[in-house]
């Protein structure tokens, strides 16, 4: 009796170091501990400028594939820690200004500088800003007008 005991207690010992040893085989197939891999991001830094006197633009707002995002400082300068490397999608906003959207492919561990120019919105005479078709739309009128003698 006590050597089937025996016998049973040596086969769950077996089996135990047998879990054991899975376990750590898996485990050290996960070096990256569930993390993404650290050549998956960049970091992105710019200089958001006013396309016609190259004045710096404060309080711009850099937004990257919609959820990262960086307000420019009095300097028009901003800084995103950790851009996802590939192609990204990207917004340049400010008041008083026409959005920038544009796309650019970012390389693992290089950092990404740029430079956005934003173009100032025309003023109508109410002082409200005008949009392109909006201009467009003025362009025409007086044209028409002309045209017409008034």
């Amino acid at each position: 009796m006590k050597r089937a005991n025996l016998d049973g207690m040596q086969s769950r010992l077996r089996g135990a170091a047998l879990v054991v040893a899975t376990l750590f085989a898996l485990v050290g197939c996960n070096d990256q501990g569930g993390l993404p891999p650290q050549q998956a991001y960049a970091p992105m830094r710019g200089v958001v400028v006013d396309a016609l006197t190259k004045t710096p633009i404060a309080g711009a707002v850099v937004t990257v594939e919609t959820v990262l995002s960086a307000t420019t400082d009095a300097s028009g300068h901003f800084s995103i820690a950790q851009v996802p490397i590939g192609t990204i999608d990207y917004t340049v906003r400010a008041p008083g200004y026409l959005p920038v959207r544009t796309t650019l492919d970012v390389a693992p561990s290089k950092p990404v500088l740029i430079t956005v120019a934003l173009t100032a919105r025309s003023v109508s005479g109410s002082g409200r800003p005008l949009h392109a078709s909006s201009r467009l739309r003025v362009v025409r009128t007086r044209l028409a007008r002309r045209r017409r003698g008034r």
